[in-house]
């Protein structure tokens, strides 16, 4: 049996062709010749720094976004943008801003290493005491409360987790 179906309809170039991919390696001279002062300290800005710099434009505004992105595009930030937005919602609520090292990707740790083998070094020299998975969590969980304290933050607006 013959089917009376038409051939499909050829669509023309221009609307089969892939489009291109945007070129990321262009940077907008907005960007390039944003007006930033030179770091106080060294070459990259410090965390606080950064946040009172951005903090002089308008919240959302592309004027704040290009900042931002010049600090980036200068490698005064190294880090994210998502990360200098965090720091300034940070600073919205009030909080302080550590001028810790910036981290090389994601948060920094509750605790460093060095934190933590202090902690099993405690542990070590309590006689024949088992500890099972909760009191290890509850003591490092202490120690990260007690660190939050001390770097001014409030560890009870803090969910802490391991």
């Amino acid at each position: 049996t013959e089917t009376n179906q038409k051939p499909a309809a050829k669509l023309p170039a221009s609307k089969t062709a892939l489009p291109k991919p945007k070129d990321k390696t262009t940077v907008s001279p907005k960007i390039i010749n944003f007006p930033l002062p030179e770091p106080r300290e060294g070459k990259r800005y410090k965390k606080s720094e950064c946040v009172e710099i951005a903090r002089e434009y308008p919240k959302g505004s592309p004027l704040r976004r290009t900042a931002i992105e010049a600090m980036l595009y200068r490698g005064y930030v190294p880090s994210s943008m998502k990360t200098v937005y965090r720091l300034l919602a940070r600073d919205e609520k009030g909080l302080n801003i550590i001028d810790n090292d910036w981290a090389d990707r994601g948060s920094p740790p509750l605790l460093t290493n060095d934190e933590v083998d202090k902690i099993i070094q405690v542990l070590k020299q309590e006689d024949g005491r088992i500890y099972g998975k909760a009191d290890v969590e509850q003591l490092l969980v202490n120690a990260a409360r007690e660190k939050m304290w001390k770097q001014g933050e409030n560890p009870e607006e803090t969910t802490i987790r391991f």
